[in-house]
């Protein structure tokens, strides 16, 4: 089968920066993904009470927020929903997971789980976080795990490293409140099928019309059809983890298709991926052991791109995460 197309918002999406600016979340201090991400789920995880029935007036990033500020209880759904949107706010690739039991057909209720992963640009993988639990997990090398990687260290017998965010809601002592049932016993249940959408959106459907997804089926199982004997799923069968776990990140081909005979940038990609690529690329072109300051910086980029648009470029560098800025503006350091 071809690589699947995934889809992600833009960054810079007005909604996105909405939603970001409501949160009031500050990671300006973090220089690394997994030390954003945390920062990110500990909001969301602490923002609202699960309530397992209860759902947003309409299925869209701010009023999930909106709502949940003002005392609703949501969902595992709106806990991942939002924790992935704000990522993304923060220029993070983030992605909903549905984690769905053995008997997702027939079983009448309790049949799913939502959890999320982003990917980690350091560590070049996907790592799982449960935002409801407030929960995150490494192998005995302390290596953060997908939820695919969870699967099988939870299926050679072993139990993985719990890296709970503040207030978590799960741990060795009792799942959300069910004591002494071990998270990682509760959770394996529901890593069977994995799933998540083909294009994440800024707002989700809810009820008998799914989003399309792509579900890793396990070798030798069927490919489930309904959910809960509800709906149909709209979903696109894989049996390869490496069709679901590729890097978002698109490959240098299209880098390469964006810059001229002397490696200066053309144009500015309308696609997330390729802006990201873009800025990760003019990256490369600083020093870390240098500090420069804003002229600096402007030149650097105009020696790099012929579209001259240095100040989108400087902006996105810093608002992506290569780039820190002081608080005057005075002084540039690329982060290592």
């Amino acid at each position: 089968m071809s690589k699947i197309q995934f889809r992600y918002p833009d960054f810079d999406d007005h909604k996105l920066a909405e939603i970001k600016q409501l949160s009031g979340i500050d990671i300006s201090d973090c220089t690394h993904d997994l030390s954003k991400a945390r920062i990110i789920t500990e909001y969301v995880h602490a923002l609202f009470d699960h309530d397992g029935d209860n759902q947003p007036s309409s299925f869209d990033a701010m009023t999930v927020l909106k709502e949940a500020k003002a005392g609703a209880k949501f969902r595992c759904v709106e806990y991942s929903f939002l924790a992935v949107w704000l990522l993304l706010a923060h220029g993070i690739y983030a992605r909903v997971v549905g984690l769905k039991t053995e008997d997702v057909e027939t079983r009448e209720y309790g049949a799913g789980h939502v959890v999320i992963e982003y990917w980690d640009v350091e560590a070049s993988t996907w790592i799982m976080c449960d935002v409801q639990a407030g929960l995150m997990f490494t192998d005995d090398n302390h290596r953060h795990l997908s939820a695919y990687e969870l699967r099988g260290y939870l299926g050679e017998g072993k139990t993985p490293l719990y890296m709970p965010v503040e207030q978590s809601h799960a741990g060795r002592e009792g799942v959300f409140g069910r004591h002494n049932q071990d998270y990682s016993k509760w959770v394996n249940e529901y890593l069977y099928f994995i799933d998540t959408f083909i294009y994440t959106k800024l707002s989700y459907l809810n009820g008998l019309a799914p989003e399309k997804i792509a579900m890793l089926v396990p070798d030798g199982a069927a490919n489930p059809i309904m959910f809960q004997n509800a709906f149909e799923m709209n979903a696109l069968y894989v049996d390869s983890p490496e069709q679901l776990y590729a890097s978002p990140i698109p490959n240098n081909d299209e880098l390469d298709s964006l810059k001229d005979a002397e490696g200066r940038i053309m144009r500015w990609p309308k696609k997330q991926a390729g802006k990201e690529l873009v800025i990760s690329y003019l990256a490369t072109k600083f020093s870390k052991d240098q500090v420069y300051n804003e002229s600096e910086v402007n030149e650097l980029l105009k020696q790099w791109h012929t579209f001259t648009d240095w100040p989108l470029l400087r902006r996105e560098l810093v608002e992506r995460g290569y780039i820190t800025r002081n608080k005057s503006g005075s002084s540039y350091n690329i982060v290592s």
